[in-house]
């Protein structure tokens, strides 16, 4: 390939890139400007900006949306469930990955398997009926820990190929028991892939939507996403605060990515460069 051409496929690939982010950027820009507008200018749902800045509706959002419990809430199912899944996730795969024998391959491809969607919100429903866990967050969090697994296995797995095998046996030889070689010698190496596992299990809880809606019985419990039908009845919708709270809600997610965004990138890419 000729310098000419590779420097084409990178101008190609810039503007792809470009052409991606607006799927995220515009939908962000129109939330913002719109969360900045009076009731009267928001019912247009335009693009254009507002002519005077309403800070207060963002006030409105905290006063009225119980927004501060929804965030409590969250971060009491988001935390949990991050630090589950990246436990037991990274076990689960150190296991399956360095111990290559039939069983350990069917155990792996069963929980893989999992990532194949299906409906599976009646059986789930009573399911946590039946052990008293329906309508709490102890239920709503072990949703997010065995649904997350399949994704996070097959994540961990892939990443755990390019350490190698000689740091375990070194570590047997020096006397680590198997628990110890993992979280002092195995663990510490696994930083990028599990700031990637993180924040995407963290994205994923902290957005879902229909998880609390269907498991928690309680407006009391609900979690940040579902303080939006604060703003909505059957009157009407009162979009400037609805936009106002979509933006709240993006906020924590957006500083988390952005604080670990080059682990992200290293956890991502090691596969594909090492191995």
């Amino acid at each position: 390939m000729g310098v000419s051409t590779k420097k084409q496929a990178k101008l190609f690939s810039e503007i792809f890139l470009v052409l991606a982010s607006l799927v995220i950027i515009v939908p962000f820009y129109f939330a913002i400007i719109n969360s900045l507008k009076t009731p009267g200018e928001v019912i247009e749902l335009s693009f254009k900006l507002p002519n005077k800045l309403v800070f207060d509706n963002y006030v409105k959002v905290f006063n009225e949306g119980n927004v501060l419990n929804g965030f409590k809430n969250s971060i009491y199912i988001a935390i949990p469930s991050v630090f589950f899944q990246l436990l037991i996730a990274s076990l689960t795969a150190f296991i399956l990955q360095r111990r290559a024998t039939r069983t350990s391959t069917m155990i792996y491809n069963f929980v893989v398997f999992g990532l194949i969607p299906s409906g599976f919100l009646i059986p789930t429903v009573l399911i946590l009926k039946s052990i008293h866990l329906l309508g709490t967050n102890t239920g709503l969090l072990l949703t997010y820990i065995g649904g997350g697994m399949p994704f996070m296995v097959l994540l961990f797995s892939g990443y755990m190929k390019n350490i190698p095998r000689e740091i375990d046996e070194s570590a047997i030889v020096e006397g680590c028991s198997l628990p110890r070689m993992f979280f002092t010698v195995i663990f510490p190496q696994l930083l990028p892939i599990l700031m990637t596992g993180g924040i995407i299990c963290f994205m994923g809880t902290w957005n879902d939507f229909t998880g609390p809606l269907y498991y928690l019985n309680k407006t009391g419990k609900y979690t940040l996403p579902l303080s939006v039908y604060n703003f909505v009845s059957q009157y009407g919708t009162r979009w400037e605060l609805v936009y106002a709270d979509l933006v709240i809600i993006a906020l924590p997610v957006i500083i988390v990515y952005a604080s670990v965004q080059k682990y992200i990138i290293d956890g991502m890419t090691a596969g594909a460069v090492k191995g």
